[in-house]
């Protein structure tokens, strides 16, 4: 009864946690809101400012490790081009309106970035390409020429994979769409969005006109690419007879793929359309069927499909045996390197970051370019039991054959207290949820996020409402005190970051010296009795790591604070003393 009792109670202020999101935040889900995005809620420990040099760092060590058979090696690129000729009302990706000066100067920090990871990534074969936006064919022909030259001689690529670019039907053209066929890509997005002039106006797309998507598709088709049109759901003004209108009339023109984005808006707009896609895709289902196509359904989108007939990655696919699709929230283990303002990276298990905003200038590797954490298996397992939970389940035998273990062994208290709750349960083999409740179910996926992330996020919405909140400056470098013999010096634990200076590392844990007003306490003026205890020290750390293998800084201090926190040194009289070791982290 106890238990059950706590189990209430955290669903209680899960639920209450959830009243404070906003729309756009619910329907991302608890994937996209934690894991998918390394800066979200801004508040999360661990965040820190990443140097391009740190950056190229983690990537080389990648690259030697894909080489030794030690990393998972699906590696995926994105480029972003944040420019558009018009900005639609409904847009949450980063982009603005584009001018010559503007542009210009975003290409060549673009094209210096790819350079310096082109030598840190040398060797590495990325499965998938993607150039998003903004609008990518808001380019010249030159300067589209230019970059995928560029991008041709910093990065292999592997067969069977799709290069995407994204367009928009107001900048499609012949010489455009040859130019990206001739740099070797073999897959085209394009925004479409709906085909009724009213709703385009209401979103400040008026210039779009049914004429010019049809030459748009004509244009990219006789390219061979496999073209893929995205429509959007609930666009204000929109009804689902307008919805299907829109298409029966891109379906008639058989492109290989349509997809039905649900609307998520970066701000509320007036009289929105219809929100659930349950009724669209009853009716989708039926019309894709007519026209030979197939559709799939997930709670974000409607895919509708027809066989590859007749296109470029079809070629791929042939000559390699296989077909890779890009994504930044893979399945599979994998990595992605985002170049360009605003893109995500991340590297399976070891560290996920986002790209400043452009700043002109020279880059250079002490330049800060990027925000980011580390990541360990912890974070791995839980984003992806939230990602399967969130889609059509959980298959128990795939968590089991991708983490070695068991599900209800890692994730006891979790499992056992949503199944006592009646918000998950076992349909052969496959955990699924109970309710279609957005809320409810945001809430249960939360038990299997971290307790400090929790926090994290409902800080971030105190300071969003204006509360006055500090955040504890120290909480991502918690601090020890080795004393001995008088001396007492600091200690400062840290996730290891390739590139950044520390005095000790193991594994992905590392330790330094913090700076201090008292200079006895600085690294560079230690004498030889401090060297000494920090090599004790050194040495104690090591068993620790190699020994208990921790996933994240609290659980080494969890560790710490279990063991017998003193170490024999000898002193400059060759002496044995003993260090003591105390804990200053608020829960030591």
């Amino acid at each position: 009864m106890d238990a059950r009792r706590g189990f209430e109670e955290r669903l209680s202020a899960h639920l209450r946690l959830v009243e404070q999101l906003d729309a756009a935040a619910l329907y991302r889900g608890v994937e996209q809101y934690f894991f998918v995005s390394p800066l979200q809620p801004p508040t999360l420990p661990g965040i820190r400012a990443l140097t391009l040099g740190q950056i190229c760092a983690s990537w080389r060590s990648l690259a030697r490790d894909i080489e030794d058979g030690k990393a998972p090696e699906m590696v995926n690129l994105y480029l972003h081009v944040p420019f558009c000729q018009h900005r639609c009302t409904y847009c949450i990706f980063h982009s603005t309106v584009a001018t010559p000066e503007r542009v210009e100067s975003y290409l060549a920090m673009l094209k210096s970035e790819m350079t310096h990871l082109a030598r840190a990534v040398e060797g590495l074969e990325f499965a998938t390409c993607y150039i998003g936006g903004g609008t990518p064919t808001v380019l010249s022909d030159r300067q589209t020429c230019e970059l995928l030259d560029h991008l041709d001689s910093c990065f292999q690529r592997r067969r069977g994979g799709q290069w995407a670019f994204e367009c928009n039907p107001l900048s499609v053209t012949e010489t455009k769409a040859r130019i990206f066929s001739d740099h070797g890509f073999n897959h085209v997005n394009i925004g479409v969005q709906t085909l009724e002039p009213e709703v385009l106006a209401r979103v400040n797309r008026a210039y779009e006109t049914e004429a010019m998507v049809l030459e748009s598709l004509r244009i990219l088709m006789n390219q061979r690419f496999f073209t893929n049109v995205d429509l959007l759901h609930g666009l204000p003004g929109d009804t689902l007879e307008s919805e299907l209108r829109t298409f029966e009339r891109i379906l008639r023109q058989r492109p290989q793929r349509v997809t039905i984005y649900n609307l998520s808006p970066s701000t509320p707009l007036e009289d929105l359309g219809p929100r659930d896609l349950a009724p669209l895709a009853e009716r989708i289902l039926s019309l894709s069927e007519q026209a030979g196509y197939y559709a799939s359904i997930d709670s974000t989108c409607i895919g509708v499909n027809r066989y590859d007939h007749n296109s470029r990655m079809r070629d791929e696919v042939e000559l390699a045996g296989e077909r890779i699709d890009y994504s930044d929230t893979a399945d599979r283990p994998s990595s992605l390197l985002g170049l360009g303002s605003s893109a995500r990276t991340f590297i399976y298990g070891r560290i996920s970051y986002q790209r400043d905003e452009h700043e002109p200038g020279r880059l250079h590797s002490d330049a800060p370019i990027a925000r980011g954490r580390i990541l360990g298996r912890s974070e791995e397992q839980r984003r992806f039991v939230t990602k399967r939970l969130a889609d059509k389940g959980l298959r128990l035998k795939d968590y089991e054959s991708r983490f070695a273990e068991i599900l209800e062994d890692r994730f006891q208290t979790e499992c056992e207290a949503l199944h006592s709750l009646g918000l998950i349960e076992e349909r052969d083999g496959v955990l699924v949820h109970t309710g279609d409740d957005p809320a409810t179910r945001f809430a249960a996926e939360l038990f299997f996020v971290e307790g400090d992330w929790i926090q994290a996020a409902e800080l971030h919405l105190l300071q969003e409402r204006g509360a006055s909140v500090e955040a504890d400056a120290d909480s991502e470098q918690p601090l020890l005190t080795l004393e001995a013999d008088g001396i007492r010096l600091r200690i400062a634990l840290t996730a290891l970051v390739p590139g950044e200076d520390c005095y000790h590392c193991c594994g992905r844990f590392a330790f330094f010296i913090p700076r201090s007003p008292d200079p006895t306490q600085r690294a560079e003026t230690l004498g030889p009795f401090e060297e000494g205890m920090l090599r004790a020290f050194a040495r104690f750390f090591d068993r620790l790591v190699t020994s208990e293998k921790p996933e994240s800084v609290q659980e080494l201090l969890d560790v710490l604070r279990q063991q017998e926190l003193e170490l024999a040194i000898r002193s400059p009289a060759g002496t044995q003393r003993k260090a003591v070791i105390r804990l200053e982290d608020p829960a030591g």
